[in-house]
């Protein structure tokens, strides 16, 4: 396997194609997240593989190569997986296109414990989410809803900038390529709705409510106003969770987000030596 260079990124989209479900690969090809793409030739390659910093990888492409299987199980085990459990992410994930890749598995992760899991894909349908009331109507007495912008991080510290500097590689980058809102109440983040990925002209949702904010509708509002503006500028807000959270689906669907496949994904601990 070879390591394409950051302007090289882009020879490993058709490769991908299948996978356009998910946002992720073509947000390291495009170069708006950080990540390592590697492909078995780089002039046509038939099979390509994402690392992510955030301990995701894609796999895509043709699975009957032996001999570039093995040198995809060496690199993960002597490079790839190493790096990831050094940014402290013990717990990766292995998202493979097309479905063949089960019958690999075994020999690409060399006999690691692996739990098969699903993570379940959504389409959003405007005119559903068009149906909802007016967000700005229901925000409660004493909240203030805020664009996420360079001000509110600064004076927000670490609440708001790491959780964006775990996806993106800087502040300044999500700024530019993101977007986030966030409803405060005296001063602190009640609830959080941010592009945790962008690609394909989608925005990857990621969000997330304090603890004392809990079951008080301030998702759907927090969402609503990310949204809201993800179609004002032309941009497609993107749904991803796993399968059993019901929580994350219910919210999906309330948005006017619609239920659509489950892809298999691999996921294993990886143990401190």
């Amino acid at each position: 396997m070879l390591e394409l260079g950051a302007d090289e990124f882009a020879r490993a989209v058709k490769v991908f194609q299948g996978m356009s479900h998910c946002v992720p690969p073509f947000a390291v090809i495009e170069g708006n997240n950080p990540g390592r793409v590697f492909v078995d030739d780089a002039s046509a390659p038939t099979v390509a593989f994402i690392w992510s910093r955030w301990g995701y990888y894609y796999l895509a492409g043709d699975v009957h190569n032996e001999a570039v299987n093995r040198s995809l199980a060496r690199l993960l085990s002597e490079e790839l997986i190493p790096q990831s459990v050094a940014l402290g992410e013990r717990w990766p994930v292995l998202y493979p296109y097309p479905e063949a890749w089960r019958e690999k598995i075994d020999v690409l992760l060399g006999g690691r414990a692996v739990q098969r899991l699903y993570r379940r894909t959504y389409t959003f349908n405007p005119s559903r989410f068009a149906r909802l009331p007016d967000w700005r109507e229901r925000v409660p007495a004493g909240f203030s809803m805020r664009r996420i912008d360079e001000e509110l991080i600064a004076a927000t510290g670490d609440e708001l900038a790491g959780g964006i500097k775990g996806t993106w590689s800087s502040i300044d980058h999500f700024l530019s390529k993101g977007l986030g809102y966030c409803l405060l109440h005296e001063g602190r983040v009640a609830s959080l709705c941010l592009a945790c990925l962008a690609g394909l002209g989608r925005l990857e949702i990621g969000i997330s409510t304090a603890e004392a904010y809990r079951r008080q509708g301030l998702a759907t509002l927090t969402a609503s106003a990310f949204i809201e503006d993800c179609l004002q500028k032309g941009l497609q807000p993107n749904w991803e969770c796993w399968w059993t959270n019901t929580a994350s689906a219910a919210l999906a669907e309330k948005l006017g987000f619609e239920q659509g496949v489950d892809f298999p994904v691999y996921h294993w601990e990886e143990r401190l030596t």
